[in-house]
């Protein structure tokens, strides 16, 4: 078993689910659960082209109008309780970036943002901070030519964004408005030997976390692990977290996805997504999706914002039957939703006592740092 530390403050912890009551009793008595965190793609189009990318059949040209974003937060502020704005494409490439933000705030809706920051300067940094609950840098590696090799772009991308960082780090007020600030290196066989070098330039930068996962944007199969070679070394990942973990850093392996590697547990034991109960998508078309990695996909998609509301698309017999019966080698590897599965999987073999005895240990008095974000 790999035995690494599990941050508190760590956004993406698949246990605080059970901390929301009302959604985990419409669970229990399989009644429609209204998701609690819903994804938001701005954006069809990128400026990069990363090895890994998931999202690269689904491209296009497409960007959500103000109106659309403006209808959507607010349909979601009647049923949710956040939104991490991600893709899709690249989310600041959406001129409304910054006012979406500010207005999914403003209806008292905790904001997430995921962005490679190529479009974002410090300004932008500042003037977002007080609204947003975390923003992750997707960067994969702070070695310049790695960098440059795994996301498909340039020299001139990697120097502004690290100067940006940079800039933002020494400028930021985030202790008074409680938003923290990361980013998110990949391990694969062209990153592993920057690792290190990439842990130590952001802690030195005093970010707030640096989150390390493998990547497993690729399809499922069910009796392979992946077509790319992983060297996980437990003790490396361990040393990590030991040696540069500090009071302004927190160094976060994916943990889950880790130990999943190493016990060769990566299978999709489990039928259908019950995960997709409490997770949505919007996709840049303004159209829903059934998670995160189908957007474009019409195969996967749930509803059409312009013709019907958000709750009459989330009570549809499409999403019901999608949750019940989804075909799992449509997913990738790790998908958005599969330790939310694996979560549920376990909890639903309780008996209907036990797991109303098991919801009672969270409760309001202990929620967990950005609990509202699963």
């Amino acid at each position: 078993m790999l035995d690494l530390p599990r941050q508190s403050y760590y956004p993406f912890e698949q246990s605080k689910l059970f901390y929301h009551r009302k959604q985990m009793e419409l669970y229990l008595n399989k009644q429609t659960v209204f998701p609690i965190v819903y994804e938001l793609s701005l954006s069809g189009v990128c400026d990069q082209n990363c090895l890994y990318c998931a999202c690269k059949n689904y491209r296009s040209d497409s960007m959500l109008k103000w109106s659309e974003i403006k209808k959507v937060i607010d349909e979601i502020a009647r049923i949710g309780k956040s939104i991490t704005i991600t893709g899709g494409g690249e989310p600041s490439l959406n001129r409304n970036l910054l006012r979406a933000v500010k207005y999914a705030k403003d209806k008292d809706l905790s904001v997430g943002l995921i962005t490679n920051g190529s479009n974002i300067c410090c300004n932008d940094l500042l003037e977002m901070e007080q609204y947003v609950s975390f923003v992750r840098f997707s960067i994969d590696s702070a070695v310049k030519e790695t960098y440059c090799r795994l996301r498909g772009t340039t020299e001139s991308t990697y120097l502004k964004l690290m100067n940006t960082i940079s800039s933002y780090m020494s400028l930021s007020k985030r202790e008074k408005t409680k938003s923290i600030v990361g980013v998110q290196i990949v391990w694969v066989d062209q990153s592993r030997a920057d690792i290190e070098e990439s842990v130590r330039f952001f802690v030195d930068l005093e970010v707030d976390f640096v989150q390390i996962r493998p990547v497993d944007n690729v399809a499922y199969e069910r009796h392979t692990l992946s077509n790319i070679t992983y060297s996980l070394e437990t003790g490396f990942l361990i040393n990590l977290i030991q040696n540069y973990s500090n009071s302004h850093t927190q160094i976060i392996p994916n943990v889950n996805k880790f130990e999943d590697y190493i016990n060769n547990q990566t299978r999709k034991s489990y039928i259908g997504c019950q995960g997709a109960n409490f997770t949505a998508s919007i996709g840049h078309d303004n159209k829903v999706y059934f998670c995160c990695s189908h957007i474009g996909d019409i195969a996967y998609e749930i509803g059409d914002l312009s013709h019907s509301t958000l709750v009459e698309i989330l009570q549809s017999d499409k999403r019901a039957n999608l949750i019940r019966d989804v075909n799992h080698a449509d997913c990738q590897f790790q998908c958005r939703n599969h330790h939310l599965n694996k979560v549920l999987e376990k909890f639903d073999l309780l008996s209907g006592g036990q797991q109303l005895q098991f919801l009672d240990n969270f409760t309001s008095d202990n929620y967990p740092f950005h609990y509202e974000f699963l």
